[in-house]
């Protein structure tokens, strides 16, 4: 089994707000997140997910607004990474993308979870949950 990156902060503080250029708040991420975004120039990370963010958002209404999601980043041994949003390891990825070129040193998983703060919903590391 592939191992994920997780900086074990068991919780946040802090809640940051995510949007797209010119959009509200689309949702939060805890303390850790910002934090490995920040050591590891990994905000792109928080782009992709957003740029998915209406296929989402629809998917989430569909099952009654109350969703639990996994987001996959694996880095390939050739420096190029797999990105898969998934609703639970097992299950086939609701959306996948290939990403031709990353720096990151290791693969990460965050789970999303709606129903925090404002109304949003909020990323995280498996640690936080």
């Amino acid at each position: 089994m592939l191992d994920f990156y997780d900086p074990q902060y068991g919780g946040t503080d802090t809640y940051t707000r995510f949007r797209m250029i010119g959009t509200r708040p689309i949702f939060l991420y805890t303390d850790s997140v910002k934090d490995h975004c920040g050591k590891y120039g990994g905000y792109w990370m928080l782009d992709v997910i957003g740029s998915y963010w209406p296929k989402l958002t629809k998917w989430n209404a569909e099952h009654d607004g109350n969703a639990f999601l996994a987001f996959y980043f694996t880095v390939n041994d050739d420096s190029s990474c797999d990105f898969a949003a998934r609703t639970d390891s097992g299950e086939e990825p609701l959306i996948e993308q290939h990403i031709e070129y990353t720096d990151l040193p290791h693969s990460v998983k965050w789970f999303w979870n709606d129903g925090g703060p404002d109304n949003l919903g909020v990323l995280m590391f498996p640690s936080d949950y």
